[in-house]
């Protein structure tokens, strides 16, 4: 979200660019040429309003709950990220409860996926509009500079696959799963 129009890689340049924190944005940010700056989330109106930053990086549905499409002309749609929402739980714990329970936690989970990935699709159409009623230009990328912006932060995402990686965490497998999912 922005007071000005970024359209391309270059019109990230120079930019004043809140994010809300976490290392691999922030260098995504500098990887395209703006200045990162890490805004808590009840900052992020003043400062835009101020003119403190140029664009925050936040989800589109984050517009209505802070109130920025008051402040902001346009919106970038990045699609660069996504939050998870996600019920963990201790293996020992997890395997002490009775088979018949764990079979009902693992025969709910599609469906409580459904309903997240719906509420959340209903939740950015909503955005969107309220976004088109505050005249606020939605900007897309072309294909073009999608792959642009893609190939931009290959070597972070490189970078953080190998790092997680050597802690012994899947993560080289983790992207690839994820890019075989966004190919379907």
């Amino acid at each position: 979200m922005s007071t000005k129009p970024v359209r391309t890689v270059e019109d990230a340049k120079g930019l004043m660019a809140g994010y809300p924190g976490g290392r691999i944005l922030m260098r995504l940010l500098q990887t395209v040429g703006a200045s990162p700056i890490q805004v808590s989330a009840p900052d992020m109106y003043t400062n835009l309003e101020k003119r403190v930053t140029d664009a925050q990086v936040i989800p589109l549905e984050a517009m209505m709950t802070f109130k920025l499409n008051e402040v902001v002309k346009y919106v970038t749609m990045l699609n660069a990220g996504g939050g998870s929402f996600l019920t963990v739980m201790n293996q020992k714990t997890w395997s002490s409860l009775p088979a018949d329970i764990q079979k009902i936690v693992d025969e709910m989970s599609p469906w409580a996926e459904e309903i997240q990935a719906k509420s959340w699709a209903g939740a950015r159409g909503y955005a969107a509009s309220v976004a088109k009623k505050s005249n606020i230009e939605l900007i897309e990328f072309s294909p073009v500079e999608r792959n642009r912006w893609v190939e931009i932060s290959r070597p972070i995402e490189e970078e953080w696959a190998k790092e997680t990686d050597a802690k012994g965490l899947p993560a080289s497998k983790m992207v690839q799963e994820i890019k075989q999912m966004l190919a379907k």
